[in-house]
């Protein structure tokens, strides 16, 4: 069984807005991202599979770009929203990196809750036993990725090197009601920023590569001790 969590493609944000919860719509570069998700998602064999989108709108189109190529249903989750940050939500992101400002105590939703929500609706699919596509955003994916590689999140879930970033997939393969493998990719990448990616990645979290396999350097225990990266431009990965 196969599960794969895809964060929504590129959005218009001509504004330098923080989105949040806003009906922004994707961009003409995040449409034809989506599409490549879907085409390769119809390429791995994977048709008419169960399409689970964040009520959002950006996260609904790219949802409804990859069904109209798989031939799926899309079915609306609340549970794969994006985080509530109503003290930020419409307001313009700040200038010079300056991102002290962003981060105001008790006016967003707490990690704890987002991960809870999201490990639910993880559940729920795993006991349907079906191949699904969960699309979410950068936060709730990143955390429960975290999670699932038990790994604890950085306060900041962006500044830790594993965040999951727009049109990316991240496939989790499932036997017998538990993970067993984890590989994260991103199919439309450019494959020379994909090295230079890569070797951020490693020193950011402890991985080495050997050959195709990402494995720990710092005592990672649990189900994944692995992941693989796959060949080629069309397999890019981090």
């Amino acid at each position: 069984m196969n599960i794969f969590l895809i964060r929504h493609a590129e959005y218009d944000n001509p504004e330098q807005i923080f989105p949040y919860h806003l009906p922004v719509t994707l961009s003409t570069e995040g449409r034809q991202r989506a599409i490549r998700v879907g085409k390769w998602l119809k390429e791995q064999g994977f048709s008419r599979i169960d399409i689970y989108s964040s009520p959002i709108v950006r996260a609904i189109q790219t949802a409804e770009i990859i069904a109209s190529l798989t031939n799926s249903h899309v079915f609306t989750e609340k549970d794969l929203i994006e985080v509530q940050f109503s003290k930020l939500q419409g307001k313009p992101m700040p200038k010079n990196n300056d991102w002290s400002m962003c981060y105001v105590p008790g006016s967003q939703e707490d990690p704890e809750s987002m991960l809870k929500r999201m490990r639910r609706v993880y559940k729920k699919r795993i006991e349907a036993e079906k191949d699904c596509v969960l699309i979410s955003h950068g936060d709730p994916l990143t955390l429960i990725y975290y999670d699932l590689i038990k790994k604890t999140p950085p306060r900041e879930l962006d500044t830790g090197g594993l965040y999951v970033q727009k049109g990316e997939i991240i496939n989790l393969k499932i036997e017998n009601g538990k993970l067993i493998a984890i590989k994260r990719q991103i199919v439309w990448y450019n494959l020379d920023c994909y090295n230079d990616r890569l070797a951020q990645l490693a020193r950011a979290s402890h991985w080495h590569c050997e050959g195709r396999w990402f494995k720990s350097t710092s005592g990672h225990t649990g189900s994944i001790a692995q992941r693989y990266l796959p060949a080629g431009r069309q397999g890019a990965a981090y």
